[in-house]
């Protein structure tokens, strides 16, 4: 499921037609394509998504630690001794788009100056909506 944050703080559900359209604007190989294939193929969130890279991967698939709740002290919950490790198959398309895009060398998201992305500088917006910058958003060609 990918979601969107709109103005008002509420989380929109991408439609097939809001996929196709972004699948069909920005090609195997685009940086844009490359992050829509992780989180649809994934389901990670935005803030594991971006730490995503060949260096987790063993076997042919990685081995990803999950980050949110971890120092959770909420309804008295103890710490847990070791962090939840969740192993993601790289179903064949997602592995076609990771090998077709130029990536870095520890994540496969990296900004224009080759660094990983935080995940609060990972802004995907679905088509429709206004992203930083608008400018960006209008090379996209997005319609709705």
């Amino acid at each position: 499921m990918l979601t969107s944050s709109a103005v008002s703080g509420v989380f929109h559900t991408w439609t097939i037609d809001e996929v196709h359209q972004f699948e069909r604007k920005h090609p195997i190989g685009s940086k844009a394509r490359l992050a829509l294939a992780l989180l649809l193929y994934t389901g990670v969130r935005r803030s594991e998504v971006v730490e995503l890279g060949r260096q987790m991967e063993r076997g042919g698939a990685p081995h990803i630690s999950e980050k949110k709740g971890a120092n959770s002290r909420a309804l008295g919950r103890k710490k847990s001794a070791a962090p939840k490790w969740h192993v993601l198959p790289i179903l064949p398309a997602l592995r076609a788009v990771i090998d077709a895009t130029p990536s870095g060398t520890l994540a496969f998201l990296v900004t224009s100056f080759g660094q990983p992305f935080t995940a609060a500088g990972f802004v995907f917006a679905r088509p429709g909506r206004q992203s930083r910058p608008r400018t960006a958003r209008q090379k996209r060609g997005l319609t709705r």
